[in-house]
């Protein structure tokens, strides 16, 4: 792969299969500052920046890759007691249940009843009890039966695109659907078995990339995804970037912010912005042959449906 290094009006190409060391680039672009050069966390959060807008903006084949996740079996041994107005269920008979910490983090609900409720936490005692994050909003009643089941799952720490989700039991995919028309189409999720629709549910407390599946997981199953990884993360010493990203995509990007930055300081000329924008024209220019040059190796992708066409065959059946 050839790296373009521009110093100056020149151009100087070199051969590479290993990328560029991050702090390489870092002081060769420092050189270029003369003496007002930006802090060492300014410009490797510029290079950071602009080496994920690169990374997403291509799906090279060693960015794709797979995982496995599997769910958990739906509880629904025993019975509960419930209190309209208050945020604690018991079980009706100590220890019948089989609860534990785990279920802290699932879901609650009690049968006949549409709405359900996250569980915060699980209390061992005589009986056993969950609190929820809300109040209870049903019928006050005992020997209830009841469901505590999930229905969102977080998947790998380095997931940053999904491309499909497919069950492993029943060797088939499941058909992707946006969170807004899952909301819209099964407000409640009442129904629970075999899983045939996933959404993006966001990112959890950790930033990992999550979905929700439904129908809602009944059993223990193991489900594979396709997934474009997210760009790693630089950092300063001899890290080094992809040998397919070209350094002067790179340099384009970092002086665009660069010379945006010097334009805001005391001592600005006021030509600093037109400098920034022919430095943002050439990084766009050169990202657009990038992903023009990728999107020669790439196989056709399969059209999907639209979800309005999704919803409507589950509304018939």
């Amino acid at each position: 792969m050839a790296i373009v290094v521009q110093q100056g009006s020149a151009s100087v190409s070199t051969a590479s299969s290993q990328g560029i060391a991050v702090d390489s680039i870092i002081s060769r672009l420092a050189r270029e500052c003369g003496d007002k050069p930006p802090d060492g966390y300014l410009s490797l959060k510029w290079l950071e920046d602009r080496y994920r807008q690169v990374w997403s903006a291509s799906d090279w084949p060693f960015t794709l890759k797979t995982g496995v996740f599997q769910t958990v079996a739906r509880i629904t041994a025993g019975t509960v007691t419930v209190t309209n107005g208050s945020t604690t269920v018991t079980e009706t008979t100590t220890n019948e249940n089989g609860w534990s910490s785990a279920i802290e983090g699932r879901y609650f609900r009690a049968l006949g009843d549409k709405a359900f409720y996250p569980i915060s936490t699980f209390t061992n005692g005589t009986p056993d009890s969950l609190t929820l994050e809300r109040a209870y909003e049903g019928t006050t009643g005992t020997d209830k039966s009841y469901s505590i089941f999930q229905h969102i799952y977080s998947l790998g720490s380095d997931v940053g695109r999904i491309d499909g989700i497919s069950d492993l039991n029943q060797g088939r995919f499941l058909r992707e659907i946006s969170s807004d028309h899952l909301d819209e189409t099964f407000p409640n999720r009442t129904t629970y078995g075999e899983s045939e629709l996933w959404a993006n549910a966001g990112r959890d407390a950790n930033d990992i990339y999550r979905v929700e599946l439904y129908y809602i997981p009944s059993s223990v199953r193991g489900f594979q995804y396709r997934y474009k990884q997210e760009a790693p993360y630089l950092t300063s010493g001899a890290d080094k970037t992809v040998p397919h990203i070209f350094e002067s995509l790179l340099r384009h990007g970092w002086k665009a912010d660069y010379w945006r930055w010097r334009g805001s300081m005391d001592d600005a000329t006021g030509q600093e912005q037109a400098w920034s924008g022919q430095e943002e024209m050439l990084f766009s220019k050169e990202l657009s042959e990038m992903s023009a040059r990728e999107a020669q190796n790439r196989p056709p992708s399969k059209m999907r449906l639209a979800d309005r066409y999704i919803r409507h065959r589950f509304y018939r059946a």
